[in-house]
């Protein structure tokens, strides 16, 4: 993997761990919901009723792109899971992410999933939780977005930072990638 993508397999590993710890904790969320609810975030009926309008309006205006914002990715996302479900004849009911919607070994959103999931065994189909293909994902996702391995450190951090947009997250794979080679 690591000479096919050209990322280090230490800062594949790392992504990995922060992710999921190694694939232990990958959300209990049903991410069908997740989007579903997130795609309904701009429905002023339904945030009337459930926020309290003593606090937040939906008069300000900056509210009210945020939350149209976010439904529209919602929805997008949630029709992107769908697809993906069928294309992959699973029970979209049944897959369980974090409370963003992201999952499997890599905490991959759908979209994530279309561009950059993997399937390295081969076997016809990307699978998420399986190691090979999660790593593998992984990988094509830094290639992808244009890392290498000769670059400088600030550079691969920007890459990073594009799977997970935190400097702190960013640090902290480089910080663990630099002790898994030592």
């Amino acid at each position: 993997i690591e000479f096919v993508f050209d990322v280090e397999k230490e800062v594949i590993v790392a992504i990995f761990l922060v992710e999921t710890d190694l694939g232990k904790k990958t959300g209990n969320f049903p991410v069908i919901n997740v989007f579903y609810s997130l795609a309904l975030s701009g429905e002023k009926e339904l945030f009337e009723k459930f926020i309290n309008s003593s606090e937040i309006s939906l008069n300000d205006e900056n509210i009210k792109k945020r939350l149209e914002k976010r439904s529209n990715w919602g929805y997008k996302e949630l029709l992107y899971f769908i697809e993906i479900a069928y294309l992959n004849n699973w029970d979209p009911f049944s897959i369980k992410g974090s409370i963003f919607g992201a999952f499997g070994f890599p905490q991959f959103v759908p979209k994530s999933y279309l561009i950059y999931a993997y399937d390295w065994d081969k076997d016809g189909k990307v699978d998420l939780y399986s190691i090979p293909d999660a790593l593998a994902s992984i990988a094509n996702y830094l290639k992808k977005e244009g890392y290498k391995k000769e670059e400088s450190l600030e550079y691969k951090k920007k890459i990073i930072m594009k799977y997970n947009i935190s400097e702190p997250y960013a640090n902290t794979v480089l910080a663990i990638a630099e002790k898994l080679k030592n």
